[in-house]
């Protein structure tokens, strides 16, 4: 792997972002917050130098680009080749049209995308954002596509992956802080805690680690809530969480659609991130941790991928051992009984959200600023 960074030769004045992917979740949530600051370093000339191919319609509210809607339907059956040709001259077009200086391939299914068209894309810089560890054959991928840099998310990436192209740490984060209601950090102590998790229901988010530890809990003095958000992934998975949820248990664990997330983390005393290193995980990054540094809010989470580089065990949050959910409700206890060590771990947690935004912004120069 190689540590060279991208040079100015990859800044660029027209970007075309890739994403097409069938559902909505971190990738996403990024490009949003990419293009936003894209538009904003544009000004009135963003919707001449922007675009985006999309597929979930949750990306169609972005405003002030241009838009392309690609819906991969029969591409998942790749029996239909005729429907494969017809989409894939749809996508040359688009790009040959729009003719950027520069692609950015956001999800894997774009990068396999990019592969087929490579030939008939002209000399456009190109970005390839390797997001998660399930994306079969990607070094070869990249290798034909031979984009100017591989970005990835966070250390946890970069280190089960070896490229031979410069590859560059970068994950888009929002500048301004959200506003925040009195933290839990500033209250007193209490023998209520409220507990939030907000994950895709898939096996990999670890979700019944989070549900034994919530029935630990609640064999102690200290009345617990866990709120559970997020949209079904897997409805068996699903059903197997509810048999957990019995009797007092029904009571205590809560599961929703996922939400506004100002509303969800209102309110809320730790956050709980219970991804595993099995089915699929753990989490390139967790997006999760960082938005709750930003309102303050000390994080719990599993040991492996992303969260083992964003939290300092015992600083901002407490790191435990991947499956350990007797610890988890452990922690819990030691937060809610000691409210200095809430208000520091806020604080800290705070501090931590602002350096790597300002990390974030910095990486964001490198790579889309003439500086």
């Amino acid at each position: 792997m190689s540590s060279k960074s991208p040079s100015a030769e990859t800044i660029a004045k027209k970007v075309l972002v890739l994403n097409v992917a069938s559902a909505f979740g971190g990738a996403e949530k990024s490009i949003s917050i990419l293009i936003e600051a894209l538009k904003k370093d544009r000004g009135i000339e963003s919707e001449d130098t922007l675009a985006l191919v999309y597929e979930h319609k949750r990306l169609s509210e972005l405003n002030g680009i241009q838009l392309y809607r690609f819906e991969t339907g029969s591409l998942r059956r790749i029996r239909n080749w005729f429907s494969l040709r017809r989409k894939l001259r749809t996508l040359t077009k688009v790009v040959q049209d729009f003719a950027p200086d520069l692609i950015i391939s956001n999800t894997y299914r774009s990068h396999l995308l990019l592969l087929l068209i490579r030939r008939q894309i002209g000399h456009a810089k190109l970005f390839v954002w390797v997001r998660d560890f399930q994306q079969p054959g990607i070094r070869w991928i990249a290798g034909f596509i031979r984009p100017q840099a591989v970005l990835v998310p966070s250390k946890a990436v970069l280190e089960t992956y070896k490229f031979n192209v410069p590859v560059l740490v970068y994950q888009p984060l929002e500048m301004d802080l959200p506003s925040v209601n009195q933290a839990a950090s500033e209250q007193d102590a209490d023998e209520s805690l409220n507990i939030v998790l907000l994950a895709n229901l898939a096996r990999w988010k670890g979700v019944e680690y989070a549900i034994h530890a919530a029935g630990e809990l609640s064999k102690s003095p200290l009345r617990c809530k866990l709120d559970v958000y997020g949209n079904v992934a897997d409805e068996n998975y699903l059903d197997e969480l509810k048999q957990l949820v019995q009797g007092d248990l029904q009571d205590v664990v809560t599961f929703h659609e996922f939400a506004n997330v100002d509303e969800i983390f209102d309110g809320a005393d730790v956050v709980f991130v219970t991804s595993v290193s099995r089915h699929g995980g753990p989490e390139t990054y967790s997006r999760v941790v960082v938005e709750a540094f930003s309102r303050k809010i000390p994080v719990i989470a599993f040991s492996c991928g992303g969260p083992k580089y964003l939290i300092r065990d015992g600083e901002n949050g407490f790191l435990v051992p991947e499956g350990d959910w007797k610890m988890l409700a452990l922690r819990c206890q030691e937060l809610a009984a000691d409210k200095e060590l809430r208000i520091e771990m806020g604080e800290n947690a705070k501090s931590s959200y602002l350096r790597l935004a300002a990390e974030s912004d910095k990486t964001f120069q490198r790579l889309f600023r003439d500086v």
